[in-house]
């Protein structure tokens, strides 16, 4: 179920707007995942294993934005967003039974000035706010009666909790500082510069003691974790024409992880992942832009590297569907993209995109047998080499409108190693995610 308002209002100056919204999901099945042969044979099937550990959630989320626009002069202007979010999860997942309780709250200011006909500047900050009550408990799974029985909100009371593995507050928080400069020393050129400062702490309190036998197998494992990074960022545009623009940008930025991939610890004890790290971006783009309007027709192609440090992937032990995280040693991201829009007719436009893809390990290893494997080359699992999207959107009046969108995906390895390891007797296709084609119509009537 769910349920949006809004609410805006505008004057020459000022401008007002308050958004809510709210959802809730009393249950939702998670259906995991299949091995090659068996989606081969039941596409739509489902693990026994997850069916009897009643894999699913029961969640409820509430929203509040608010946004502020303040024309402060003819040069000048200011802008303020801000979000408070409140969520609750209940979530059997295979091996273990996850509650949780979050609040956040988010608030961005940025200041824009014209100093005069060549020069602009940006300034803004950025603070972020999130605080979670996580418990966890072991997944003894349905009783024998209650599999497949369900298809309610039911099954959540059925599975059985086992002994309780993770009692901790979490809290996380971000502050950023952030600037940009444009420079147009003449008409067709603008030269940008930015920086931005960003500084995130993590604290966890871990509440959970466990002893056998008089013995603490999993004590306090609470800690605390400060970062700070700044990334700069250069940018060039040259547009000869309204109808033609060239840029090139470099820039730098990193992401940390988040709590739930801290908190996700393949040794099982509670507190965050102290082995995780950031991870850090290196990316330079060139590529145009350019319009035809006589015939109704834009579009944009951009040529890119990525080089990414300490990136996180996801992986999975041997007897259990729990994801963990860990950080590879790098990666190198290289691609195009294009989009072309048309409008053949006022009612009529059509939107297409194309994306291709050479992500691969530059230096990352994985354990196999009990020895390092090097698995550069590889190509980074779960990304597809190339897709391609079209959307067509028909408006036969100003209250109807009928979409047709098809997405096509290239076929994608499952695993870094790229197919089996060395003596098994796996097919390599069965690592692989085939490509598909997804169809959507869709018919709104306002």
């Amino acid at each position: 179920r769910t349920l949006q308002a809004s609410w805006q209002r505008q004057t020459e100056v000022l401008e007002l707007g308050v958004t809510g919204h709210l959802y809730d999901a009393p249950w939702l099945y998670n259906p995991s995942s299949l091995d090659r042969d068996s989606a081969d044979q039941n596409p739509k099937g489902v693990r026994f294993f997850v069916r009897q550990q009643g894999a699913a959630k029961q969640v409820r989320h509430a929203q509040l934005g608010a946004r502020l626009g303040w024309k402060l002069s003819a040069a000048s202007d200011l802008q303020i967003a801000g979000h408070v979010v409140s969520r609750s999860l209940t979530n059997p997942i295979p091996g273990r039974v996850i509650d949780l309780d979050r609040m956040a709250f988010g608030l961005r200011a940025v200041a824009h000035h014209r100093w005069q006909s060549a020069w602009e500047t940006t300034l803004g900050v950025e603070v972020e706010s999130q605080s979670d009550q996580r418990l966890e408990f072991a997944n003894e799974g349905l009783n024998d009666d209650d599999i497949d029985r369900f298809i309610d909100d039911r099954i959540l009371d059925r599975v059985r909790v086992g002994q309780q593995q993770i009692d901790q507050d979490e809290r996380a928080v971000g502050v950023g500082l952030f600037t940009l400069t444009q420079w147009h020393p003449a008409t067709a050129w603008t030269v940008s510069a930015g920086a931005r400062v960003d500084r995130h702490g993590f604290d966890v309190d871990d509440n959970l003691e466990i002893v056998e036998e008089g013995v603490i197998i999993d004590g306090d494992d609470s800690g605390d974790e400060s970062l700070l990074q700044w990334s700069p960022t250069l940018g060039v545009t040259y547009a000869p024409s309204p109808r033609l623009t060239l840029f090139a940008n470099f820039s730098t930025a990193y992401l940390t992880p988040t709590t739930v991939e801290l908190g996700n610890r393949a040794d099982g004890v509670g507190g965050f992942n102290p082995d995780l790290d950031p991870e850090h971006y290196r990316s330079v783009e060139t590529g145009l832009r350019f319009a035809w309007p006589m015939h109704r027709i834009d579009g944009e192609l951009a040529i890119y590297q990525l080089d990414l440090d300490d990136m996180l992937v996801p992986f999975q032990s041997v007897d259990s569907d729990e994801t963990f995280y860990r950080n590879a040693s790098a990666a190198r991201n290289r691609g195009a993209e294009v989009h072309l829009g048309w409008q053949p007719l006022r009612a009529l436009t059509l939107d297409a995109s194309v994306s291709i893809v050479d992500f691969v390990f530059t230096n990352h290893g994985v354990t196999v047998g009990g020895e390092r494997v090097s698995v550069k080359g590889n190509q980074v699992p779960a990304v597809p080499p190339w897709s391609a999207n079209l959307v067509t959107s028909w408006r036969p009046s100003t209250r109807t409108q009928l979409r047709f969108m098809m997405r096509h995906q290239d076929r994608m390895f499952g695993n870094d190693l790229n197919g089996p390891s060395s003596g098994s007797a796996d097919l390599r296709r069965a690592y692989l995610n085939e490509a598909f084609t997804v169809i959507d119509l869709r018919l709104a009537v306002d």
